[in-house]
């Protein structure tokens, strides 16, 4: 029973204990939009990350309980079953960014806090894909 409280436990609360993996994804998402937006991005992706962690705790949970005969042949599952999909996640990360047309740009600082525009050129969502979609930066973009 305690390592399915420690498994419950780690998936709801490891991202807000290890803030690291976190940051960078809100600047990340935070840039691609004007800077009086920043706020409601940080709220946006902390409310998701947070509905996702603590709605497949249960889930595992459960699993742990029921599949495998035993406790620890079901938490064995279970994790194998996280891992399975934490990598999943990266991978479609790692597609939607090549299939956007994406480069890495350096951010504009200055204007981004002025709040005039976005610190870089965030293209349409799989952009290199779709028709007349084009994913190079607009000509009022500098090409750092």
């Amino acid at each position: 029973m305690l390592r399915l409280i420690g498994i419950m436990i780690s998936i709801g609360l490891a991202d807000s204990i290890n803030p690291s993996t976190v940051a960078p994804a809100l600047f990340v998402a935070g840039f691609s939009l004007p800077s009086a937006s920043l706020q409601r991005v940080f709220a946006i992706v902390e409310l998701m990350r947070a509905v996702a962690a603590f709605m497949i705790a249960p889930i595992f949970a459960h699993l742990a309980l029921t599949v495998g005969g035993s406790l620890d042949a079901g938490t064995a599952i279970a994790l194998w079953i996280g891992l399975g999909l934490a990598l999943a996640g990266g991978a479609l990360g790692v597609v939607i960014y090549a299939l956007g047309g994406a480069r890495p740009q350096t951010p504009d600082i200055e204007r981004f806090v002025a709040g005039e525009a976005p610190a870089w050129y965030s293209p349409p969502l799989l952009a290199k894909v779709r028709r007349g979609m084009t994913a190079s930066l607009p000509a009022t973009e500098n090409a750092d």
